[in-house]
């Protein structure tokens, strides 16, 4: 079996019966450890790693460039958006629009849901 970084490695070192654990943390190692004669792999356990938490974009690029230019070209100063069935709300200091979208765009905004442009990648802090 080949060793990856992150493995963990039970070996005995032969010369005296010493018993040790040591986890795989670099490419020069890798090959060093597999290749010496005085050592004897006893186990390999590779740890199987799970997503506990992942960032996820909101937006993709196109629906960020479309807001942008929304913005830019209208002006507005949007204090929060908010994404209903096929339409996506905008709202000013003391007015808002409604702009009806197609299903398959800003998929990732949860519907009833109102986000700040920091929190869509928008404005910076």
């Amino acid at each position: 079996m080949n060793l990856e970084v992150g493995d963990r490695v039970t070996y005995k070192i032969i010369r005296t019966n010493e018993i040790s654990t040591l986890i795989i943390d670099g490419g020069a190692l890798l090959n060093d450890f597999k290749d010496k004669d005085f050592i004897e792999i006893i186990k390999i356990e590779r740890p199987k790693y799970e997503v506990i938490e992942e960032k996820k974009e909101l937006l993709t690029d196109e629906e960020k460039e479309f807001l942008k230019i929304y913005i830019q070209v209208f002006g507005f100063k949007i204090t929060k958006l908010e994404r209903t069935l096929n339409y996506l709300n905008i709202w000013e200091t003391d007015s808002n629009y409604t702009i009806e979208i197609n299903e398959s765009v800003f998929k990732n905004l949860e519907e009833y849901k109102s986000y700040t442009l920091k929190e869509l990648g928008l404005e910076s802090d």
